[in-house]
C-alpha cells in the first residue's frame, strides 16, 4: 500500500545492486535491490513478497487489539 508514486523509471540491468545489508531491526524481504538513477539510488521492490490485501487484514486486527489494550490501559503488547 502506498501513499502516492512519483516515478516511473527504466533501469538498466547493469545498474542494480543487490539488496544492502542494514543490519539487525531493518526488513529487506520486500527489497529486490537498489536501483542507480543518475546519481542517486532508489529503492526497488519485489512484488512477489509484498503482501496482499488479504494479508494485511490479520494485521489490521492485531492493531485493533493492541488499540484496546492501550485504551484499557495495559502496559503489555498484544502477540
Amino acid at each position: 500500500v502506498v501513499d502516492a508514486v512519483n516515478a516511473v523509471l527504466e533501469i538498466a540491468a547493469g545498474d542494480i545492486e543487490p539488496p544492502p545489508s542494514f543490519g539487525a531491526g531493518v526488513r529487506t524481504e520486500f527489497i529486490q535491490g537498489m536501483g542507480k538513477v543518475d546519481d542517486r539510488f532508489v529503492i526497488l521492490l519485489d512484488l512477489d513478497n509484498i503482501m496482499s490485501a488479504k494479508d494485511l487484514v490479520p494485521l489490521e486486527e492485531r492493531q485493533a487489539l493492541e488499540d484496546e489494550a492501550e485504551e484499557a490501559g495495559s502496559p503489555e503488547p498484544v502477540h
